[in-house]
């Protein structure tokens, strides 16, 4: 696959993760014929997800053994949800439909808004995760209007 290319969510898998840890709607493209608003595409300029960005699928790891796993994060309430591990074949699989065991944490290998290695405790549904409450307090929310004037 090349870089920039853009892909449908569904077809998204671990080794689109090696071009980039973060994967962002690619609404700018959706007046191309063969796409809809469900397409993702790499972002490739930085390794530091924002509060710019609503939301996006991003790279982790098990706090345990290290395995890789994606999932959708919305930035705004730091939690995750539609959560994939890598099967033994190497394929993505849906956390909620392994036997995984809890309580599990997930590591971003990104930053968000600066902060590397935020944690996410998977919920016992495994459904979802939410930020790891000491991870919660590195995160003071500001406004839009202060991001713009960078206080």
């Amino acid at each position: 696959m090349k870089k920039n290319v853009s892909k449908p969510l569904e077809d998204l898998d671990f080794h689109d993760f090696e071009i980039s840890p973060i994967w962002v709607f690619a609404l700018d493209e959706e007046a191309n014929d063969d796409q809809d608003e469900t397409w993702v595409k790499p972002l490739m300029s930085t390794r530091n997800l924002t509060f710019d960005w609503y939301e996006a699928y991003i790279l982790l790891r098990t706090n345990k053994n290290h395995l890789p796993v994606f999932a959708r994060v919305d930035i705004a309430g730091l939690t995750l949800d539609d959560i994939w591990m890598k099967a033994d074949d190497g394929t993505p699989v849906e956390l909620k439909n392994t036997d995984a065991e809890l309580p599990m944490i997930l590591v971003s290998d990104i930053s968000i808004e600066g902060k590397e290695n935020v944690r996410f405790v998977v919920t016992s549904d495994k459904e979802s995760a939410i930020i790891h409450e000491e991870d919660k307090k590195l995160f003071k929310k500001k406004t839009w209007w202060q991001r713009l004037l960078g206080r």
